[in-house]
């Protein structure tokens, strides 16, 4: 599932049975619940299986949209059929603005991001355990989201973010790493805290080692602002 545009899926699974609050399939007669349910038996397609998803209570907070996506099989090679039910909750509202943008690079790496565009090659300029400082105008935005793009074939990312000198507490942190879809595209939540009474803000990005070594690094760096 891809949320707000971003290019890593922040829910990414091997197959349904380990798709978080998934449940499991069965070779047996169809199965179903109230909302969802396969009846294998009506397709060409493993015509004795049936999948019931037995928690279909999570929600997943989103401003602007979401992407889901599926692949069926090794390859995404085998026709398959899906259904399913979604709810919405929310409020119409002006979602994320785009407040400020930082590019610089001395380096070029042309790779892939995990999910639906695995088979796609970008290109990016980006550095490697360099500060970075970006003033924004806040306007009427209460919240700060700032989306990296970098490279995680080294995983255990980690910055400190200070907000107009200001240390924020919590750490800019990835442990994941990829060696063959090396794109990642993360995001870090600025505390309201930090922005109230002001109209704009200086960020200021620290890499710091993480497990001995410095190996957060930046490809580009969007600031959007939330009403």
């Amino acid at each position: 599932l891809h949320f707000d545009g971003l290019r890593t899926p922040q829910i990414l699974s091997d197959g349904s049975e380990s798709y978080v609050c998934y449940g499991w399939g069965f070779c047996s007669p169809p199965q179903c619940n109230a909302l969802t349910g396969y009846d294998g038996a009506t397709y060409n397609s493993h015509r004795d299986w049936s999948m019931c998803r037995l928690s279909p209570y999570e929600g997943y907070p989103f401003f602007d949209a979401f992407r889901f996506g599926i692949e069926s099989f090794a390859y995404n090679n085998e026709l398959m059929f899906h259904s399913g039910t979604v709810l919405y909750y929310g409020a119409d509202g002006s979602g994320m603005k785009l407040l400020a943008e930082y590019h610089s690079g001395n380096e070029t790496l042309t790779a892939a991001f995990e999910g639906d565009d695995d088979d796609k090659r970008i290109a990016f300029r980006g550095d490697r355990a360099r500060e970075i400082v970006v003033d924004v105008p806040l306007g009427e935005s209460r919240a700060l989201i700032l989306r990296r793009v970098s490279d995680q074939a080294t995983g255990r990312q980690m910055a400190r973010v200070y907000i107009d000198g200001a240390l924020c507490e919590k750490p800019w942190y990835v442990p994941d790493a990829n060696p063959h879809l090396r794109w990642l595209e993360d995001e870090y939540v600025v505390p309201s805290a930090a922005l109230a009474g002001k109209s704009a803000v200086k960020i200021l990005i620290q890499p710091v080692a993480c497990a001995g070594a410095v190996s957060f690094n930046q490809f580009g760096i969007k600031v959007y602002g939330v009403d």
